[in-house]
């Protein structure tokens, strides 16, 4: 019996060891002793992260409010981006859209590749690698950048580099007589 309570005590006393070591001892950190305020991490004891940080799987420390955004070097990042080439940048305002080279473009602008720009006011051409307003209806683009009405012809008079069909350049003018009339020599217009 003296023998049997030796056995019952070396049993009581396993039962309580396990139970005192249960708490210090973690199965998550490889059986090392972690005690709070550390955590465990991947079976590693670490320190706990600085208040308004958290810690990942990965076990390092990101600000509560980040958001994860794998870019780049980055598994965390500021909210409101969006990643871009692996770089976090700022979203576009909702009435703009990014364009192909990652700046934000009011939405309603085109694709232009002209001059310095690579996005353009819809509506518009692109002339001698400027952007210019597309001409109202009944006008048309010449080659100057100008909209000129629709039947005027190349000219080249004066400055001028569209002018009224059915005229003729004369001393720098442009010149069109009425119907019925001729342009003279000396710039005038004389009846048929």
């Amino acid at each position: 019996m003296g023998r049997l309570s030796i056995e019952l005590q070396i049993v009581v006393l396993i039962i309580i060891m396990t139970t005192y070591f249960a708490g210090c001892v973690s199965p998550n950190c490889g059986n090392s002793y972690c005690s709070p305020p550390n955590v465990c991490c991947n079976e590693i004891c670490m320190e706990p992260c600085p208040n308004g940080y958290s810690m990942d799987s990965d076990c390092a420390c990101y600000r509560n409010n980040w958001v994860k955004c794998n870019c780049g070097e980055f598994t965390y990042c500021e909210p409101g981006g969006e990643c871009i080439n692996d770089e976090w940048v700022a979203k576009c305002p909702s009435d703009y859209f990014r364009g192909d080279d990652g700046i934000c473009y009011p939405i309603g602008t085109v694709k232009c590749n002209c001059g310095e720009f690579t996005y353009c006011e819809a509506g518009g051409v692109c002339i001698n690698n400027e952007w210019v307003a597309k001409c109202p209806a009944g006008y048309f683009d010449g080659a100057d950048g100008s909209c000129y009405p629709i039947g005027s012809v190349k000219c080249n008079c004066g400055g001028f580099t569209y002018c009224e069909a059915g005229g003729t350049c004369c001393n720098d003018k442009w010149l069109v007589c009425p119907t019925g009339y001729y342009l003279g020599s000396d710039c005038l217009c004389y009846q048929f």
